[in-house]
């Protein structure tokens, strides 16, 4: 017995230093293997079928039964791996009854417990989706109050999951995570942003939450994206693979495919919900190629998981001055316009963070604002729910001689404009033909701002938020804030100051 426990304790160190689990070690050893995802404590999808798949012994069968449902049988393929589907019924409000699935092969059994039927998420991006709800020095001061934010955050119908960062030149099956029912111990080092997201959610749809973060901090969205994906594309085939191909170096983060294959395609089994994404630092110096790698890569996952077009909602990149501190400076503006244009593809919406990030940090603490934003816009679109999910959104402009009224689509003024500091709305600017822009004067009159700049006698163009780090204090009434946007396409415009 003491020769067993030595095994079973060097086996568990061994395991923990190679960075794998002890469930998955021993099913290496046993024949009779379940994806790493797929284990007691997770949530599963409702209203879609639930996948399950490992490996095998060629020929033999593998049954599979859920408390829910009667048992279905596979068949171990001549790669030794084996699929099996089980249809899952939709999650009723209120209900977070715990489930069980058996699954047999000859002798060999596996059982899954503690499962909730809900809805799952997928939660990627870079550092600022990954960071944690506690502080991750030097990178990240935690959330605000972070204290008091983890102490609250028993909700045992929210399930957690965290992949383990991962790189690989070819798409991979083993991943390594465990899933933790969410409380003050196993929130705080989990993704802030994902942790509100899914609070927001379960707060107001009242069904099991399960949130899977898969994200790698200083990643480019080449990196979480195929390599079939980039060579159909050929400005991203030049871009990326073919420097890639020929050796050139930049480390995991910034080559193409290395993250995809190692921590999204494992996944390709799950039916989810959909998927959130907070990316773009990483990528904000090529911005004219962001739409096209996004939108690419969109495609891509939605392809992967055979789901038709799942919701994907993203965050606009918050105010940083890059260590730059001109106030003038518009390029990270115009990365923002590039990413805002992504709402042109089927299922796809924006959380707005122009006033909650940190001119001087680029990971700002105020994640509650972002995921809950997130939440809201997939409350709205994906469950239907009636509220107000975005902030005001321009619609158009009207010149009186040397004013400009802005007015705003109706839909996202919520109950209407107004301030959350200050006494006039901050950042507009104005231009006339000359393409110079000083800063305006702003009002708030109803529903519309009307502007004013002594410099401007005959204004032809409006800019808002369109800075690399304006802290922004317009928003409706809901608390959310007003969208960045510009009137003009100039390419040299210059934003100048009043003096």
């Amino acid at each position: 017995m003491k020769i067993f426990n030595f095994f079973l304790r060097t086996t568990a160190v061994f395991c923990l230093l190679a960075g794998i689990s002890v469930h998955t070690l021993f099913a290496m050893e046993d024949e009779l293997t379940l994806a790493d995802v797929l284990q007691s404590k997770m949530v599963i999808q409702q209203a879609k079928p639930f996948k399950l798949w490992g490996t095998g012994v060629t020929g033999n069968k593998v049954a599979v039964k859920a408390d829910w449902s009667a048992a279905v049988v596979a068949v171990v393929k001549k790669d030794g791996t084996w699929e099996a589907s089980i249809d899952v019924p939709s999650a009723k409000a209120g209900d977070f009854g715990k489930h069980t699935i058996d699954i047999t092969s000859g002798k060999q059994k596996m059982f899954l417990n503690d499962l909730l039927i809900g809805d799952l998420w997928l939660c990627s991006g870079q550092s600022n989706m990954t960071m944690y709800m506690k502080p991750f020095k030097p990178w990240h001061n935690g959330v605000v109050n972070y204290k008091e934010e983890i102490a609250a955050a028993n909700f045992p119908g929210i399930r957690l999951f965290t992949v383990q960062k991962d790189s690989s030149s070819t798409p991979g099956k083993k991943i390594v995570g465990i899933w933790q029912e969410c409380n003050p111990a196993s929130v705080e080092t989990f993704s802030a942003v994902s942790y509100y997201f899914g609070r927001e959610l379960f707060k107001n749809v009242n069904i099991p939450i399960g949130l899977i973060v898969s994200g790698y901090g200083g990643a480019a969205a080449q990196a979480f994206t195929s390599r079939e994906t980039l060579a159909a594309d050929a400005v991203l085939k030049k871009e990326y693979l073919d420097p890639f191909d020929k050796g050139e170096k930049k480390g995991v983060t910034g080559q193409p495919t290395l993250i995809y294959n190692a921590m999204i395609y494992p996944l390709l089994h799950l039916s989810i919900k959909g998927i959130i994404w907070y990316q773009g630092e990483s990528n904000a110096g090529k911005r004219g190629l962001y739409p096209i790698l996004s939108g690419a890569m969109i495609n891509n996952w939605r392809s992967l998981f055979t789901q038709g077009d799942l919701p994907f909602y993203f965050v606009q990149m918050p105010a940083y001055n890059w260590k730059k501190h001109d106030r003038y400076e518009y390029g990270y503006a115009l990365f923002r316009e590039e990413q805002q244009r992504l709402l042109s593809i089927k299922n796809t919406g924006m959380a707005v963070a122009i006033d909650v990030g940190d001119t001087t940090i680029i990971h700002p603490s105020r994640k509650r604002e972002i995921g809950e934003r997130l939440g809201k816009i997939a409350l709205h679109d994906t469950y239907r729910k009636k509220l107000v999910f975005e902030g005001p959104k321009f619609e158009a402009m009207a010149v009186d001689k040397d004013k400009v009224t802005i007015s705003y689509l109706r839909e996202s003024l919520g109950s209407g404009l107004t301030l959350n500091s200050g006494s006039e709305p901050l950042h507009f600017f104005l231009a006339g033909a000359d393409q110079k822009f000083y800063p305006a004067k702003a009002e708030i009159k109803g529903n519309q701002i009307v502007l004013h700049c002594s410099k401007v006698m005959q204004p032809v163009a409006v800019r808002y938020a369109f800075t690399n780090y304006p802290f922004t204090n317009l928003q409706n009434k809901e608390g959310l804030p007003a969208y960045p946007f510009r009137t003009d396409d100039w390419k040299d415009a210059k934003m100048l100051p009043l003096e």
